[in-house]
């Protein structure tokens, strides 16, 4: 007897069709599964689509995280009835007290493995509004015994962010504890390049190179300073007071992971780190501890190609060099080539990137 109800199978017959990396439309996925929008926002809050389908930008699209052949019904049922531990219950009206000031928390506004994102006012002065990250880790995601490590790098980030200064890089003002776990504030951002792909598809050749330069400048300086940001990506990227910055220093590492998921296949690669996969250089891939300014550079790559053409390129494009020229520019196109390298000593340093983009 079949453990899947007729609308989990026909998601299980829809899956089957496509593999690894296809990108679908949500309208697709409701007219195959018969599903309502509120049944899936369900299905997404609770988790239980995540080991399958990963939303892109505001999530009327998903890229597809395992190959439909390898799909069984054990998968999808053991997805649908997964029994999650307690985790810390926050919303809005919640009121958070900072190192420096207090805030109200008013509006969700992304979740990611280790932390939820709030914009929220600030308490004692109508009107102003910033951005608070707390800790809210998925404890189906992470391995319990490493939640210690992840918190105690989020409060280090916390602390290294509050030392930074640079017109590029996200402004930290302001942390502290709720519950047990650390949250940091930050200045509030308009948008991310992310939701200008959302709205446009693709962005003209100066409006990327505009991004691209905040970007290399920003990791120039972090790199001087000794830091790695391991999550270059478009959503990671703000606008910001008028100006472009990255924010959100990468947290989680591989170690990190749940075997429970990812030892039983239930959890790919592709999903970990909720997205970031496509934009990790291969060390990185292969080992966190192997992240280094050219990781980097690799996803500021990958980003830029994106940001050019609307389409991430997947490893295996990578490595067949088989990817179409992102723009009319022979010198873009060919330091964006060197960047996504495999081999890290054929990838340019930022100071060549930046003197293409004509800042030098």
């Amino acid at each position: 007897m079949s453990k899947l109800s007729r609308q989990q199978k026909a998601f299980l017959a829809f899956l089957a069709k496509h593999k690894t990396g296809d990108v679908i439309a949500e309208g697709d996925l409701l007219k195959a599964t018969e599903w309502k929008e509120d049944t899936l926002e369900t299905f997404r809050r609770k988790h239980f689509i995540d080991h399958f389908l990963a939303p892109l930008g505001g999530g009327k699209q998903y890229k597809v995280l395992r190959d439909g052949s390898e799909l069984t019904e054990d998968a999808i049922a053991a997805a649908f009835t997964q029994k999650k531990p307690a985790a810390l219950v926050f919303g809005r009206g919640t009121r958070l007290t900072g190192q420096a000031r207090a805030y109200e928390l008013a509006e969700r506004m992304g979740a990611g493995a280790v932390a939820e994102v709030w914009k929220a006012s600030v308490v004692g002065n109508d009107g102003e509004y910033v951005a608070v990250k707390i800790m809210s880790p998925r404890q189906d995601l992470l391995e319990p015994t490493r939640l210690a490590n992840v918190r105690d790098r989020f409060r280090l980030e916390a602390t290294q962010g509050a030392q930074l200064s640079h017109p590029n890089v996200i402004q930290l003002v302001d942390r502290g504890d709720f519950g047990g776990e650390p949250f940091l504030v930050m200045r509030l951002a308009e948008m991310s390049a992310q939701d200008a792909l959302d709205r446009k598809g693709m962005l003209s050749p100066d409006y990327a190179a505009r991004m691209v330069r905040a970007c290399a400048e920003g990791l120039r300086y972090l790199h001087g300073v000794g830091l790695v940001h391991r999550d270059v990506k478009p959503p990671n990227i703000l606008f910001c007071d008028d100006r472009v910055v990255l924010g959100d220093l990468g947290v989680v590492r591989w170690p990190d992971m749940n075997p429970a998921f990812t030892g039983a296949g239930t959890l790919t690669q592709q999903s970990m780190q909720l997205g970031s996969w496509f934009y990790m250089a291969p060390e990185q891939q292969e080992s966190p501890h192997e992240a280094t300014p050219a990781s980097d550079v690799y996803a500021l790559g990958i980003t830029w190609y994106q940001l050019l053409t609307g389409k991430i390129l997947t490893p295996a494009q990578i490595h067949a060099r088989r990817f179409a020229p992102p723009s009319d520019n022979d010198a873009v196109n060919n330091v964006i080539g060197r960047m996504i390298r495999y081999d890290i000593v054929e990838r340019p340093q930022l100071d060549e990137i930046v003197a293409v983009l004509g800042l030098d």
